[in-house]
């Protein structure tokens, strides 16, 4: 609860309203930044519903959760992801993500429970 406000207050300062931003945790940060916001996991994106329903559910791979973040990202044409850093933890999202060739920039002094991170697609998907 102490670490929403920091990091939406973050957002907001850091990076340009316009951009659109992927969120695990899409709660109290959608109602205080200008972004639009896409949630990576799907209570509020019926897209992400979808593709974690055929990605994560079926493949149940190490790196589904991530292939539908990646697939938002380029859908969305999202450079930045504000993680929880315990779900990030327990599922693996920014390693699944850079294993996958993306490049994930931490925007905030390390050991934060949420981490801006500033994403770059790999060559191949540009």
């Amino acid at each position: 609860e102490s670490e929403l406000q920091p990091v939406a207050k973050f957002v907001r300062q850091r990076v340009p309203a316009a951009e659109p931003v992927l969120v695990h945790d899409i709660g109290y940060i959608s109602t205080v930044v200008p972004n639009p916001l896409v949630d990576v996991v799907g209570l509020k994106n019926p897209r992400a519903t979808a593709l974690h329903r055929t990605l994560t559910a079926q493949r149940c791979e190490a790196d589904s959760r991530s292939a539908v973040i990646a697939r938002l990202a380029m859908e969305h044409n999202a450079r930045y992801l504000v993680a929880f850093a315990d779900w990030d933890e327990t599922f693996g999202l920014t390693a699944g993500l850079q294993h996958l060739g993306w490049t994930l920039t931490p925007l905030r002094e390390p050991e934060v429970i949420y981490q801006v991170y500033r994403l770059t697609a790999p060559e191949r998907v540009r």
